[in-house]
C-alpha cells in the first residue's frame, strides 16, 4: 500500500491566517482515500465528550469544524474519498462513544481504519501491529495523573 503522510498541516485563509490544524492527512492511492487523522495525547482518565461544533478539544468540533475545513478545501487531484479518524490516549464519555459508534457505520470509515479509537482500541491496534513500544511509551507518557 500506498500512503504519504503529512503532519502538523495547516489550513489558512486567503490572508494567511491559520484556520486548523491537523495532526496527520494520510492518502492512499490504493484505498483511494484521505484520512483527516486527529489525535490527543491525554492523561488516562481524561474523558472526550460531544461537546459541541463551537467547543474545541470535542468530538462535535472535529466532525463539524475541523474535517469539514479540510474536506471543502484540500488539494484533490484524484477524486479520492475524505475519511476520519479520532485517536486518543484517553477514553470517551458514554455519550462520545456511542456517537463515535454510530459515525464508525458511516462514510467516515476508512477501509483500514475504524473512526475513533480510545486508549484500550488503541492499546489493541498497536499491539497487532507488533508496535509494544508505543504502548510502553504511551503508558509511560500518559498515565493517570496524581
Amino acid at each position: 500500500m500506498y500512503a504519504n503522510i503529512e503532519a502538523n498541516y495547516e489550513l489558512k485563509d486567503k490572508s494567511g491566517n491559520k484556520l486548523f490544524e491537523y495532526d496527520f492527512i494520510v492518502t492512499s492511492s490504493d484505498l483511494h482515500e484521505i484520512i483527516v487523522v486527529e489525535v490527543k495525547g491525554n492523561y488516562e482518565q481524561k474523558k472526550i465528550s460531544v461537546g459541541s461544533g463551537s467547543e474545541k478539544q470535542t468530538i462535535d468540533w472535529f466532525f463539524r469544524n475541523t474535517y469539514p475545513a479540510l474536506k471543502n478545501n484540500y488539494p484533490n487531484p484524484h477524486n479520492y474519498q475524505f475519511r476520519a479518524c479520532y485517536i486518543t490516549s484517553a477514553y470517551f464519555t458514554v455519550e462520545a462513544n456511542t456517537k463515535l459508534k454510530e459515525y464508525n457505520k458511516t462514510k467516515f470509515k476508512s477501509s483500514s481504519l475504524d473512526v475513533y479509537y480510545d486508549r484500550d482500541k488503541l492499546f489493541q491496534l498497536l499491539k497487532e501491529k507488533g508496535m509494544d513500544k508505543d504502548i510502553r511509551n504511551i503508558k509511560t507518557h500518559f498515565k493517570k495523573q496524581s
